[in-house]
């Protein structure tokens, strides 16, 4: 077969890939595929003959992998995807016809194809938007796909704004609010800015070198944005009851990818994995009297909190 290709071998490197995603420890993954750590070696090089990024951490005794993985345009599944992706790009050197689509693909199926990421857990890119911030989509869609720098004044939570020179990556989508992943050329870092405390956008005619950028490492396990990269390693571990109508409603939807439930006779109980707690708290508040929370300690305090004020501010309204 041409390259070498198999469904045996395939089906072994996309099972080495889930081992990497969940973070297996290098010295334990030979036995959980039933290879040697030889094998694991060539297999490692398979993989990044594909084109595939597989780099070692000697921190964490882990691999990591980044390949293309924007799937939901396309509806296939993870697996589907990679066997596509192995058999084109395995043919693709016996028949150069086929280069050009090998290309696209990866292209097309790649966080790097679409200017719009949308993080909103299950609901989808909403329309109702102002129209300054439909101008702001528009003209910095562009500027994502034809790399070209732009500069905007930037509204802090003070009040106060600045100039900001930036190199434009993504568009991201959380339920409630746009934000520009962009490298800043001033803090010389990328950064997310929120499209509403954008003003006087211009698009420069500078194109920008593209830095190497993730978007998956960008947002970590972000529930929609933000993330602790010093919890990374040592999340919350989150534990909830639904009850009620809450309970069948939660199993309706993904909203993170830790996500995990079992339905128990007072309810359904859901786990989640988070560095950062904030946006989900705002997001657990929704569905305020239909939940128990279980784990962690960290998440009670917050929402503990967020109530008791919502409660005093409430009282001094009506006082008012």
């Amino acid at each position: 077969m041409p390259g070498g290709l198999s469904t045996k071998l395939a089906i072994r490197l996309w099972n080495l890939l889930e081992l990497i995603e969940e973070g297996i420890k290098l010295s334990d993954i030979p036995e959980r595929l039933g290879i040697t750590r030889r094998v694991l070696s060539e297999d490692i090089k398979k993989l990044r003959n594909l084109g595939i990024e597989v780099k070692y951490s000697k921190a964490s005794g882990c691999y990591k992998a980044s390949w293309p993985e924007n799937i939901v345009n396309l509806k296939f599944s993870p697996q589907e995807f990679f066997f596509i992706y192995y058999c084109l790009k395995n043919l693709a050197d016996e028949d150069p016809n086929l280069k050009q689509v090998s290309s696209k693909l990866e292209l097309k199926l790649s966080d790097e194809s679409e200017p719009v990421y949308d993080c909103g857990p299950a609901y989808g890119i909403s329309n109702n938007i102002t129209e300054e911030i439909s101008d702001l989509l528009r003209t910095l869609s562009l500027a994502v796909t034809k790399k070209l720098k732009v500069v905007f004044f930037y509204r802090n939570l003070n009040g106060n704004s600045d100039i900001r020179i930036v190199h434009p990556y993504k568009l991201i989508h959380t339920p409630v609010s746009w934000y520009l992943a962009a490298y800043c050329e001033e803090r010389k870092a990328f950064r997310n800015f929120k499209l509403a405390r954008i003003s006087q956008l211009k698009t420069l005619s500078d194109h920008f070198r593209k830095k190497p950028f993730s978007l998956k490492e960008h947002l970590g396990d972000a529930f929609w944005l933000q993330h602790n990269p010093a919890k990374s390693d040592n999340p919350h571990k989150i534990e909830i009851l639904f009850t009620g109508e809450a309970a069948e409603s939660i199993k309706e939807y993904k909203f993170h990818k830790s996500q995990t439930f079992n339905v128990t006779p007072d309810g359904t109980l859901v786990r989640w994995e988070l560095s950062y707690l904030g946006e989900f708290a705002s997001w657990l508040l929704q569905w305020l009297g239909s939940f128990i929370i279980i784990e962690d300690n960290d998440l009670k305090k917050i929402i503990e909190y967020k109530i008791r004020k919502g409660y005093e501010n409430l009282n001094i309204k009506n006082k008012s």
